[in-house]
């Protein structure tokens, strides 16, 4: 009876599981509505076309090359995470640190899609692991008027790509080596390098913040919000064929106190910027059209979740009146009319947005001012000559002030704000400059990127590739104003932006 019993009980559970399979696959399945959000602007269909009449336009995403080990060539690992920016401050870490102990760097793939949330080093192997489409080839096949089954159902949603897909890789490959490591396990560590578990040196973390690494012993550079320090001097010692390392993640975790590795650090950022064919070419048309590199004012607005949506009216409000002050003879009366009469309200945190205890701590407990230091440029250096609005082929979007040149100061916004001009939160720049773009601006453009495709694995990558379209073009102005706490805005004012201009990164170390 009891067998019997266990019988009926299994098969109650396995009508249960289909019937919320077929529940969860009925409400994916393809229609012209049925899109889901990749970011915060745009939408893609989950099932991509694969038929004769598809649109999709395949990339390659990577360069296969022969891997060869050099006799008694020594390795250095790290397990990456999060998002596209943390990933790419943690390769800047691992090439310096590599430099460092004169090993070759295992190079992880870049992961697009939603962020690989960090965990401490046994775990976050595991979860790197789970990061494939290994057995799931054929979801990239399926046609578009076929439903989708249901291991598939995710299988857009992230995607991988080699660094050299970005990032012109070469004068870093010459400078120091380093192996694309396109599968994370250890088996393919034994199997493509010999190496094996007895091989390895395991520099495990427990939490995010757990070591900090110094090239120096006496390093005035504190620990800051780090648990403890481990010396380059104890890890050059290390005999083992591989240093694995946990995250490597954060502006100087690896902290180059010798002038010889500040002028390493700058090669590397000087040299992990985007170089992508197809987005320079279309960064440069729409940077044309709106007056050309140095003749427009860029901004960075991340408004879309949790910190920076509750910060946004603060930031946004400083953006605002640091560019009336520096640009505009408008009087406070006609500046309150324009703004909406709403500036003692967007001086304030937006309190309606929950910070819970995993988010970053409120921005009660430090200065703004503070805040904003490596996103606002000097307030004594933005006064210019205003930028003239001279070319014909820029279209305002509204008469221009005959009265106050300033105020046709030409802005361009990167945000992952959705419909941008339909925000209320951008409303004043919107209302108070004629010559205010922003990427949904430019549709031919955008229209060049939506159909590309990973030729690899089919997924779609234009919702990856367009924040990046849209900070190079921010980062083509002539002043930059980003939000705090932005990795996405410290990138564009630290890195691509003098860059682009042609100019010198400086190294100034900070805890």
């Amino acid at each position: 009876m009891f067998t019997g019993f266990r019988i009926i009980l299994l098969a109650g559970a396995c009508i249960f599981f289909t019937l919320l399979a077929l529940i969860s696959l009925s409400s994916r399945l393809p229609s012209e509505n049925n899109t889901f959000q990749v970011d915060n602007r745009y939408e893609i269909k989950p099932h991509v076309p694969n038929d004769e009449h598809a649109t999709a336009k395949d990339v390659k995403v990577r360069q296969h090359r022969e891997i060869v080990i050099r006799p008694g060539e020594k390795f250095l690992s790290y397990w990456t995470h999060s998002g596209y920016h943390n990933q790419r401050i943690a390769l800047e870490n691992a090439l310096l640190l590599a430099k460092m102990l004169n090993r070759t760097l295992l190079l992880p793939p870049l992961f697009l899609g939603p962020p690989v949330p960090f965990a401490e080093f046994d775990r976050m192997y595991e979860r790197l692991l789970t990061i494939t489409k290994r057995g799931l080839e054929h979801c990239g096949k399926v046609p578009s008027d076929y439903p989708i089954p249901a291991e598939c159902l995710n299988y857009y949603l992230n995607t991988k790509v080699s660094w050299e897909f970005l990032v012109d890789m070469e004068p870093i490959r010459r400078w120091h080596s380093f192996v694309e490591r396109w599968d994370m396990s250890v088996e393919w560590l034994h199997s493509r390098l010999g190496i094996t578990h007895d091989d390895t040196y395991r520099l495990k973390d427990n939490r995010l913040w757990d070591y900090r690494i110094y090239d120096t012993n006496d390093s005035a550079i504190g620990l800051d919000k780090y648990a403890r320090s481990i010396f380059v001097e104890d890890l050059k010692r290390v005999e083992h064929k591989l240093i694995q390392t946990g995250s490597l993640f954060g502006t100087f975790r690896v902290v180059p106190d010798l002038l010889e590795n500040q002028q390493h650090l700058k090669f590397i950022k000087e040299h992990l910027v985007n170089r992508n064919a197809i987005l320079t070419k279309l960064a440069a048309r729409i940077v044309d059209k709106i007056g050309g590199a140095g003749n427009f004012i860029g901004l960075h607005m991340r408004v879309g979740d949790g910190f920076f949506m509750r910060t946004a009216r603060m930031t946004l409000d400083r953006m605002y009146h640091t560019i009336i002050d520096a640009r505009t003879n408008l009087s406070p009366d006609v500046v309150d009319k324009l703004e909406g009469g709403t500036h003692d309200q967007d001086i304030l945190e937006d309190e309606t947005v929950d910070l819970n205890k995993r988010m970053i701590k409120p921005l009660e407990s430090e200065s703004f001012e503070a805040a904003t230091n490596d996103v606002f440029p000097d307030s004594t250096k933005t006064r210019r000559a205003v930028v003239p609005i001279s070319r014909p082929k820029i279209q305002c979007h509204k008469e221009l002030d005959d009265n106050d040149p300033g105020v046709n100061t030409i802005i361009y916004i990167a945000t992952d704000a959705k419909m941008p001009r339909n925000n209320s939160l951008l409303f004043k720049f919107f209302n108070t400059f004629p010559c205010v773009f922003v990427l949904d601006d430019f549709q031919e453009e955008l229209d060049e990127i939506r159909p590309l495709r990973n030729i690899e694995d089919k997924a779609p990558l234009a919702s990856h590739l367009i924040p990046m379209l849209d900070a190079m073009v921010a980062a083509h102005a002539e002043t930059f104003y980003g939000t705090p706490r932005s990795t996405f805005s410290t990138y564009i004012n630290k890195q691509l932006q003098p860059i682009y201009a042609g100019k010198s990164i400086d190294i100034v170390v900070y805890s």
